[in-house]
């Protein structure tokens, strides 16, 4: 098991080294917003170790205009799809919480 890293920071860094390097590469003029909004405790930076066993791990969301949404989600998933690791500092990446996605 991965040590233990707040979700806070284990999510900015998934962003800093992941997956801001992957939208950069291949899509440079995108303007975005990313953040993590809900109720879980890594939301809130209340978690524990014990957190990790539940919808917990490297993750963000994307937000778009309505019309970078409507020309680019298609593409934006497939390249995240091709290009995010399985596993970002010991913690799976592949896990979901239901929802819309890109």
């Amino acid at each position: 098991m991965a040590q233990f890293l707040p979700g806070i920071e284990l999510n900015r860094r998934y962003y800093h080294e992941v997956v801001q390097p992957i939208l950069a590469t291949h899509f440079p003029d995108l303007v975005y917003s990313v953040g993590l909004l809900g109720f879980g405790s890594d939301t809130l930076g209340y978690d524990t170790p014990l957190s990790t066993d539940h919808e917990w791990g490297p993750r963000l969301l994307l937000f778009l205009s309505e019309a970078d949404k409507a020309a680019l989600a298609p593409q934006i998933s497939s390249v995240l799809s091709e290009h995010l690791p399985i596993s970002f500092l010991g913690y799976s990446t592949a896990f979901s919480a239901g929802g819309e996605g890109v």
